[in-house]
């Protein structure tokens, strides 16, 4: 088999340099509307501030997802690839 081929013949890609950018911007502006929905949500409930409620969330959210890339590129990385 071809470095260059994936299991079914076809160009393997490589994520973290070649994926579109359209669909995975899409999901994370998605992903963002709707923590920022959720969370004007619960501020009402608690009785909190909405800003603040939102910007936890948000940064947290943001947090993770970069915790996510890092650790999906070490994984990468270890196993050769």
């Amino acid at each position: 088999m071809d470095a260059d081929r994936g299991l079914f013949g076809g160009r393997r890609a490589d994520l973290a340099v070649r994926l579109p950018a359209d669909p995975s911007r899409e999901d994370g502006i998605v992903t963002i509307a709707l923590l920022v929905g959720l969370r004007i949500g619960r501020a009402r409930i608690a009785k909190r501030s909405t800003l603040r409620t939102v910007a936890e969330t948000v940064t947290i959210g943001i947090a993770a997802a970069l915790a996510g890339i890092v650790v999906g590129l070490l994984i990468d990385h270890g196993f050769g690839g």
